[in-house]
């Protein structure tokens, strides 16, 4: 964009896309005491089985060579020829993903004062993709990516008085496949993740009030993000690392007034990193979308005293920072606040408890920012939205 004059060279594209998801879960859980240690133990399995398929036309691929520019002071829209809606496709992506995993963990008190968490979980992933890029055919259009990963978990906490108790963790994760290609037609491979966090709980007001306060430091491997302008293409930041604090406290004030608070800060920064060249690219950045500051108050009440014991209404907000538009730290998103609203209301029909619930996100219709990729790609926060569900319980 040629931001004097305000001329944006506009990409554009057509695409049909077509998805189907089926994911599955079972777990058991249970109880026993073995040498005299009580152990709560947790075994599982799930499943993930998605396929997208999708037929793309790129302005630059047809014989509108050239994208259509437009003003963004003074813009006029309708400028593309009808003819565009009317050429064949020009890419086309395709992938199936299989993910399964099967996963242990023990919690195991130790005494009045001492608790251990051990666990694992063990992933194999599989992603077939038929691709044609639009920056050339590759050899063997047909890629199928096979990944296996073990991930250890543990943690060790300690009540050093009954409302106080101090604790700490170590995690690893598994992301499984990252979608898309690379530039050069390879395959991003899997993202990974360490996780190391020390903490402390507490308890107040009888027990009706708990609180948290972690210290944590996230490494996070071999992440995919878009490449602007390029369908399906993605670029691979080598390790991307956030270290910081978060708060949360929550409970019942009364009997019939809950609340919900948290805040966090995160120092997010790119520790290594790679440019098209295989120098240092982006190394010392923070990472996109990270803010440095966010946080929530959510409050709730029960009309109870009022004679309508079934009613419930919240309001909440929700804030958050200044956040980086791009891998290149070239531009920022601005902060927002965002304030939500719900209305609640349960009755009992024979055995069965009916709940409809009404919710209202972006209360006050306030513009701002979600995410962003880059400078041509980025999303606005959803106006104010209203929804609405009603759950039955047998």
């Amino acid at each position: 964009m040629d931001e004097a004059t305000g001329t944006l060279e506009r990409f554009g594209f057509f695409q049909d896309y077509n998805s189907e998801v089926y994911f599955g879960t079972l777990d058991v859980t249970g109880r026993l005491t073995t040498w005299g240690l009580v152990h709560s133990v947790l075994v599982g399995a799930d499943y993930y089985d998605a396929t997208y398929d999708e037929l793309d036309l790129d302005l630059g691929g047809t014989r509108f060579a050239r994208p259509i520019p437009i003003n963004i002071f003074d813009p006029v829209y309708g400028t593309v020829p009808e003819a565009f809606l009317r050429e064949p496709p020009t890419n086309f992506f395709k992938q199936d993903d299989s993910w399964w995993g099967v996963y242990v963990q023990d919690q195991i008190q130790l005494g009045d004062k001492w608790h251990a968490l051990l666990g694992f979980r063990y992933d194999d992933a599989e992603a077939v993709r038929i691709c044609c890029p639009p920056i050339g055919e590759p050899v063997d259009p047909t890629t199928t990516i096979k990944a296996q990963e073990f991930s250890p978990r543990f943690g060790l906490l300690y009540h050093s008085l009954p409302w106080l108790a101090l604790y700490g963790s170590y995690a690893e994760g598994f992301g499984g496949v990252n979608e898309g290609v690379t530039a050069d037609g390879s395959p991003p491979g899997s993202e990974l993740s360490q996780q190391y966090e020390v903490g402390v709980k507490a308890e107040g007001i009888d027990g009706r009030l708990t609180g948290s306060l972690a210290f944590f430091d996230l490494t996070r491997e071999n992440i995919a993000t878009p490449v602007p302008g390029m369908l399906n293409i993605v670029e691979v930041a080598g390790e991307v690392r956030n270290r910081g604090i978060e708060l949360d406290v929550s409970g019942a004030l009364t009997d019939y007034w809950r609340l919900i608070a948290s805040y966090s800060y995160i120092d997010s920064e790119i520790t290594k990193d790679r440019d098209a060249e295989g120098g240092t690219g982006n190394q010392g950045n923070r990472f996109l979308n990270a803010p440095r500051h966010a946080g929530s108050l959510w409050t709730q009440y029960e009309f109870t005293q009022l004679g309508w014991p079934d009613l419930t209404a919240g309001i909440g907000a929700f804030f958050v920072g200044q956040r980086e538009g791009d891998n290149e730290n070239s531009f920022q998103l601005p902060g927002y606040g965002r304030a939500d609203a719900a209305f609640g209301y349960s009755w009992r029909i024979g055995p069965s408890k009916v709940t409809a619930q009404f919710n209202v996100e972006n209360l006050l219709d306030k513009e701002y920012f979600l995410t962003s990729l880059s400078r041509l790609n980025i999303q606005p926060g959803a106006p104010r939205t209203f929804l609405g569900s009603i759950r039955v319980e047998f």
